[in-house]
């Protein structure tokens, strides 16, 4: 037998890949995984990419539907506030023209009735002056013989005198004098000190007696009240009129009138309140009156100069409204009138403190109507300021109470700077958050809108904003995850809601704070005016998806020339929305790598019974090529492999058979 050349094996390098070069098995190991698992991994990078995509415009389109929510609701509550402004303004208005229609029927009422009562003590003067009773008494007293009081003097008062008596006491009078024509007084009803003296003395003469005696002389007169010295200078006022006997002029009645009928009528208050009152105030600015808000008599008391400007206007002949400070130094709605008294100019005014006025509220200890409005549509304050600037009612009743708020310690506040504003314009405004001194300096924002009659601001109506609706409002994070939240930023990059993370700033508010300013790429554009969504870095210094757009709350003008602009922002963290996408990724790699394993059991199972047949194949050649010409490979697979062992044992034995029989 020829001898059987050996030829080395010359195999192709694979490097660091040799493992599977040598071996079939490890070929089709990693032909099989790599036709498996490379669909899965570039499947997997394709979903990630995708769905990251999708989740993230999907996301942003959330954000910014939840940031034109957000716009929308915050328009409409101030546009709600400002509407409730209106009907505060229409409903003070309504409280104004009723006390005013009120004020002016009373004073027209109380003039009439002034009025009548002297027109009837004219009268009654006139008629007694006339009849022969009085002319007698005249002259029986100036023809006793004797000083006033003596035997002849009392024989004439014990006939005339009861009847002058039942006169004064009927119609109300203080006293009835009768003088004579040289001045002495022959007879008085009262008999006080002044009976016996004469009107013409220098001590008298030029007092309200004495004028009342030389008008008198003359025709029926009215004399102002005056200082009237017998009476220790209480004042006093009279009506006269001559007594004519046979053409000549005996004497002259007067009549001393009743300050207490004046005050009778004057202050009668029915349908005024509390704090309204007539009174009547004469040509000197002193009161013809007693007021009812003071305990001591102010009838020509030079403590009670009434020199206001609807007093001044009632004695220029003029009748009109308005709401002025009285003689107290108090805000109150007047009403003024004059009434001319047989040639006297007195000033007839109705008043009723502005507060009770423009503040109805109920008996007892219910709540004003202010107090219901403000705690109604949650307001945190509701003011009312006359235009000189004074504040003359608030629900609250802060330091700012009872205050000037153009001139006072509050002038340059942002709601002082609006009443201001307000008075320039005639119209509402708006006043942005600023640190209120009056409210320990804690934020505070106004709405203010002026009561306007004929083109003049009569009355200031002003609301202080809440904010605790406003963070209502935007600490509401529905539909913003975990970590989203949207809030205000003002132009001066401060918070004008609080932050929804307070805990995590370690802060009680962030509005108007310092120490929490806001200066992002978002608040910035959108304070600029624009519009945008984004990633960006939020004010916490995260990574985060956001939506912004500016809000305008009032447009700029005159005295605000940047209006109240407002930066909405809405912000969610870019982790929280990427989480779903790393979950996913880590979902995927999972199942790849469960699926690489499965891969190799399969595979490793499937080359088994493909390598296994091989492999003795592979054994038997190496038998043979060692001589042993009897060696046969088991056939252990039913494939063509099998096939091929079969018939190469077939073949090795036909073979081995010609190899013998050739030997032989």
């Amino acid at each position: 037998m020829e001898n059987i050349k050996e030829y080395s094996r010359q195999e192709p390098t694979w490097g660091m890949f040799n493992f599977i070069a040598e071996s079939i098995r490890n070929k089709l190991l990693v032909a099989l995984m790599a036709l498996s698992l490379i669909p899965l991994i570039i499947l997997g990078i394709f979903m990630y990419n995708r769905s990251s995509g999708v989740l993230m415009e999907k996301m942003f389109g959330n954000l910014n539907a939840v940031e034109n929510i957000k716009a929308d609701t915050i328009r409409n509550h101030f546009e709600n506030r400002r509407y409730d402004m209106n009907v505060l303004v229409q409903t003070v208005e309504t409280l104004r023209n009723n006390a005013f229609e009120k004020l002016a029927a009373m004073h027209q009422l109380k003039k009439k009735l002034i009025e009548s009562y002297f027109t009837e003590r004219m009268n009654d003067v006139s008629v007694l002056s006339a009849i022969p009773i009085t002319a007698e008494a005249m002259i029986a007293f100036q023809e006793a013989e004797g000083p006033v009081g003596g035997d002849t003097w009392k024989d004439a008062e014990r006939i005339h005198g009861p009847f002058l008596t039942k006169f004064s006491e009927s119609y109300g009078y203080y006293d009835v004098f009768l003088v004579s024509a040289d001045g002495r007084i022959v007879y008085t009803v009262a008999q006080e000190s002044d009976l016996g003296q004469n009107l013409m003395s220098d001590e008298l003469r030029n007092g309200p007696a004495g004028q009342a005696f030389e008008k008198g002389l003359k025709s029926l007169t009215f004399q102002d009240f005056g200082e009237y010295g017998p009476t220790s200078g209480a004042p006093a006022a009279f009506i006269s009129s001559p007594i004519i006997v046979n053409e000549v002029t005996a004497g002259v009645i007067m009549v001393q009138v009743s300050v207490d009928q004046i005050n009778a009528i004057m202050q009668e208050r029915t349908g005024m309140g509390t704090t309204g009152g007539t009174y009547l105030v004469g040509p000197d600015k002193l009161f013809r009156s007693d007021s009812v808000h003071v305990r001591e008599s102010t009838v020509m008391n030079p403590a009670f100069v009434v020199d206001t400007a609807g007093v001044t206007e009632a004695l220029a002949g003029n009748t009109g409204q308005g709401v002025v400070i009285d003689y107290r130094g108090e805000y109150v709605l007047s009403s003024w009138t004059p009434v001319n008294i047989h040639g006297v100019t007195y000033a007839m005014l109705a008043e009723i403190d502005v507060t009770e006025a423009f503040v109805p509220g109920g008996g007892g200890d219910e709540k004003d109507f202010f107090t219901k409005y403000k705690e109604g549509y949650g307001y945190y304050d509701l003011c009312l300021i006359n235009p000189d600037g004074y504040l003359f009612y608030s629900v609250e009743r802060g330091k700012d109470y009872q205050t000037n708020i153009l001139s006072g310690p509050y002038k340059d506040s942002n709601l002082g700077r609006l009443a201001a504003s307000v008075l320039e314009t005639k119209a509402f405004g708006m006043a942005d958050f600023e640190k209120y001194l009056p409210n320990d300096n804690s934020p505070a924002a106004f709405f203010a809108q002026p009561v306007v009659r004929e083109g003049k601001v009569e009355l200031i109506v002003a609301a202080k904003l809440s904010l605790n609706q406003i963070n209502a409002i935007m600490q509401d994070h529905t539909g913003l995850g975990d970590s989203g939240e949207t809030y205000l930023i003002g132009p001066d990059k401060l918070w004008r809601s609080d932050s929804r993370f307070l805990k995590e700033l370690r802060v009680e508010s962030t509005v108007l704070n310092p120490g929490t300013t806001v200066d992002t790429a978002a608040s910035r554009s959108a304070l600029a005016g624009e519009k945008g969504t984004q990633v960006v870095t939020d004010y916490r210094g995260r990574k985060v998806l956001s939506s912004w757009s500016p809000l305008v709350l009032t447009k700029p003008d005159a005295t605000n020339p940047q209006g109240v602009r407002w930066a909405l922002v809405a912000d969610i963290e870019y982790e929280e929305v990427h989480r779903p996408v790393v979950n996913m990724a880590w979902f995927s790699a999972g199942t790849i790598i469960v699926a690489a394993i499965l891969v190799v059991i399969v595979s490793l199972f499937l080359t088994r019974g493909l390598t296994t047949q091989v492999n003795h194949i592979m054994d038997l050649f190496g038998e043979i090529g060692r001589g042993k010409f009897e060696a046969r490979t088991p056939v252990t697979s039913q494939d063509e492999l099998g096939t091929l062992a079969f018939s190469l044992n077939a073949m090795l034995d036909n073979t081995l058979s010609l190899i013998r029989s050739s030997d032989k």
